[in-house]
């Protein structure tokens, strides 16, 4: 008797799942981009523990190139993102010190956009991101022993960009500032 029952039991159970799997999914709330439109879209939580506070200093490190070549840098958009997470609690860009060090295989994104295209024979992906976060206050730095190291020309650099010593003397003289260190390799 109890193993008849099992039997009735399971395949209810399977398709109260299939039916639930099938099922579309609730929408959530909206993610916004309030500071960097167009990029790094978050979902408001403002009962959420750890949201950006005002005079937070951060370093993003970044190295890593999307997969897709037409797409910014990952680590633009991570800059983005907690640009508009500052911005879905209240806060101001100017209330964050945010600063982008390139090197590596994104040492291009720092080339004005004849330049990028030059190199690669297409548009600049990153440029209107760039040209977003420092309109809100963002510093970009290009290490320029990767500039060296790959031939790039240091006059053809974006005017949103400066040419630091080297990436690894950049992070270290903003970590003894007080910088937060975001890697995004």
């Amino acid at each position: 008797m109890i193993q008849a029952r099992q039997i009735l039991v399971l395949p209810v159970f399977v398709f109260g799942a299939l039916v639930a799997a099938a099922a579309p999914p609730t929408p959530g709330p909206a993610a916004i981009s309030p500071v960097v439109p167009g990029y790094g879209a978050v979902v408001p939580l403002p009962d959420a523990a750890e949201p950006p506070v005002k005079g937070s200093k951060v370093v993003f490190d970044v190295t890593a190139v999307a997969k897709d070549a037409d797409a910014p840098l990952p680590g633009l958009v991570r800059a983005a993102t907690l640009l508009n997470l500052a911005g879905t609690v209240g806060l101001k860009p100017a209330d964050l010190e945010i600063v982008v060090v390139l090197h590596g295989d994104a040492t291009a994104a720092a080339l004005d956009d004849a330049a990028y295209r030059d190199l690669v024979g297409r548009p600049h992906p990153h440029s209107d991101l760039m040209k977003k976060l420092k309109a809100v206050g963002v510093r970009f730095l290009v290490c320029g022993q990767s500039m060296a190291r790959k031939g790039y020309d240091p006059k053809r650099v974006r005017p949103e960009v400066s040419v630091a010593a080297a990436a690894a003397s950049a992070v270290v003289n903003l970590q003894a500032r007080g910088f937060a260190y975001i890697p995004a390799h």
